[in-house]
């Protein structure tokens, strides 16, 4: 399936608009719900917040969920939602477009931010932050400065190539643009597609980070439907999963499974995998394989997805935000609150891992970020009305993979958090399915639901 021109420009980011305003007044007619208008000249972009304001820096999944459950808790709120991007691509359904499943189109993956702005009565702004004032609770963008009353940060990730190329800005970028991630929307995915569907024999290869990084299944479903798609149009070619770890870090007896019964000679899982080196002009991966470090094994490649290791977006080291190593927040559990600063909450990708005593921890995903921003939101809405919020709300996370186009098969894993008051403990309970065309429905139906609750 061609990538066209109007596909191109559908998630390109060719908007003449800087700022964008999130819904109108009907007919001429006062709304109390309807968003403000903003001069660009002024220095800042809105009157001083009084009280009920809460600004929201990024406009992913938990983003849009905390703008729209804080307008449905009070239309006294406030919000304001500050987002470089001018539409939405969701990744979760992207790997069943790049395989080629029937159905999975661009339009079923890309989304405006304006109609749900509109529709919820929150604000906005299209810009980049650039820097924080939190003393005088102000987020400093390219277009003006905004005050707020709470700040939310959901900023997502960023890539980090140093452990394959030091230093060297220039071949990252190189690594970048021709081996692309495909862990961020956009052009990541466009290109991606577009060598897939341009080769004609080879080896596809996949590289797994180190660490905490975008949804943990994404390589290993992406596997799959590289495969699916090698299959279906008959091209000799072989996906190599090049793994850190010994297995695959997610659902690893399903996904191996998958691997051995529909892709039998099509996948190869290489664990124990320690990449040395990227020689981008002879397409080649140097790894070492298991304990044998010293050895150098190249591997040719005809298309590389090679995925760096993750890091948080700089936001939150710029915003000043306690976090760790990798610039994950460190934040308060269950309110998310930042451990310094009452007034600022993170949700989404941007929030350090949460290890618990069951040894997982929450996975950066658009349903846990959907998840975490109810939460987000119900906990600020809780302090600006002045009700008391006592409960335990914890994120749950609910992970489906396709594996197979036809039939549409997935497998699917559940964790259910839960508080144990009595142990004090925080547990977690995870629950697998096995390859199924009902999982594959409800793959759809999961989908679907989620994009109804940002954008429906």
């Amino acid at each position: 399936m061609a990538i066209s021109r109007r596909d191109l420009l559908k998630i390109s980011g060719l908007s003449a608009a800087a700022l964008a305003v999130g819904g109108c007044a009907a007919d001429n007619a006062a709304s109390a719900d309807a968003p403000k208008a903003f001069s660009l000249a002024d220095k800042s972009l809105m009157a001083a917040p009084t009280g009920k304001r809460v600004v929201v820096c990024g406009g992913g999944f938990g983003g849009l969920t905390v703008a729209k459950y804080l307008r449905q808790a009070s239309k006294e709120i406030e919000v304001v939602v500050i987002e470089k991007r001018d539409n939405f691509m969701a990744c979760p359904y992207s790997n069943g477009w790049l395989g080629g499943i029937k159905g999975i189109t661009l339009d079923t993956l890309s989304f405006d931010y304006f109609a749900p702005a509109a529709k919820n009565g929150y604000s906005l702004i299209q810009a980049t932050v650039t820097g924080f004032d939190r003393a005088n609770r102000v987020v400093k963008t390219d277009q003006g400065t905004i005050g707020y009353d709470y700040l939310v940060l959901a900023p997502g990730i960023e890539y980090d190539y140093s452990k394959l190329f030091g230093e060297d800005k220039a071949k990252a970028a190189k690594c970048y643009h021709t081996c692309p991630p495909g862990l961020k929307p956009g052009s990541e995915h466009l290109a991606l597609k577009k060598q897939l569907e341009n080769m004609e024999e080879g080896n596809f290869i996949i590289t797994v980070p180190d660490g905490a990084y975008r949804c943990p299944p994404a390589p290993y479903e992406r596997a799959a439907m590289v495969a699916y798609y090698l299959k279906t149009n008959k091209i000799k070619g072989k996906v190599l999963i090049l793994d850190p770890k010994e297995k695959p870090g997610a659902k690893p007896k399903e996904f191996m499974e998958v691997y051995t019964t529909l892709y039998p000679d099509i996948v190869e899982f290489v664990g124990n995998c320690t990449i040395k080196s990227v020689d981008l002009d002879k397409k080649t991966i140097h790894c070492a394989i298991g304990k044998e470090t010293k050895v150098d094994k190249a591997i040719k490649y005809e298309v590389a997805n090679i995925i760096p290791k993750n890091v948080c977006h700089p936001m939150i080291k710029m915003a000043g935000v306690e976090h760790n190593a990798d610039g994950y927040a460190k934040v308060k559990l269950p309110s998310h609150a930042a451990l310094n600063d009452e007034r600022v909450y993170v949700c989404g990708d941007a929030v350090a891992a949460v290890n618990f005593d069951a040894g997982s921890a929450y996975p950066k995903s658009g349903h846990m970020a959907n998840a975490q921003g109810k939460i987000v939101a119900k906990q600020i809405s809780a302090k600006i009305l002045g009700k008391a919020d006592s409960a335990l709300l914890l994120p749950d996370n609910t992970c489906f993979s396709f594996v197979n186009g036809a039939p549409k098969e997935s497998i699917v894993v559940n964790h259910t958090v839960n508080y144990l008051p009595a142990e004090g403990k925080i547990k977690v309970t995870a629950k697998t399915g096995a390859r199924s065309a009902d999982l594959g429905k409800a793959t759809d139906e999961w989908y679907k639901g989620l994009m109804n609750d940002l954008f429906g």
